[in-house]
């Protein structure tokens, strides 16, 4: 019976973690790997082999995501002092969407925050408070679109 019970209590664990307040999708800032990989339900792998960085931020685990028309490579940042998730970074498949996910992601969170072109692309950014997120575009015509959620900080480096 006790099995039970520690069963039941793990799945209503895991259910939380999988709410529609998550911070990006399934994931919440601050996550592990194995939360990652745990609450994604088998969809994210390891990324051993071609562990990327942007800044402080390790690439550890990648795998697809879809949403719409839209397909995607996503990769999963680690901050390599703590290895807690910060940054989710996802690639259009299909670059000649771009102007559609632009369009998508305005209807989603409204005017962008800023934007500024840079040759040969632009890049757009908003934020997302009531989930946590700075979110940005960057569209470099006609050969790659990136979409990249990081958690919104504040002075002292810690999230709302």
């Amino acid at each position: 019976m006790q099995r039970y019970w520690i069963g039941v209590m793990t799945f209503v664990w895991i259910s939380s973690l999988n709410t529609a307040n998550a911070d990006w999708q399934y994931t919440k800032w601050q996550m592990t790997p194995t939360e990652v990989i745990t609450v994604s339900g088998g969809k994210v792998v390891s990324a051993d082999e071609q562990r990327s960085r942007k800044g402080p931020n390790r690439g550890l685990l990648t795998g697809n995501y879809a949403s719409g028309q839209f397909q995607f490579k996503v990769v999963f940042y680690f901050n390599e002092n703590t290895n807690l998730l910060s940054l989710v970074q996802l690639t259009l498949l299909d670059p000649t969407l771009g102007y559609a996910l632009e369009q998508s992601l305005v209807a989603k969170y409204g005017k962008p925050l800023e934007s500024f072109a840079m040759s040969p692309g632009r890049i757009i950014r908003w934020q997302d408070q009531s989930n946590n997120n700075r979110i940005e575009v960057i569209h470099i015509e006609p050969r790659l679109v990136t979409l990249s959620y990081y958690p919104f900080r504040t002075r002292d480096n810690k999230g709302l």
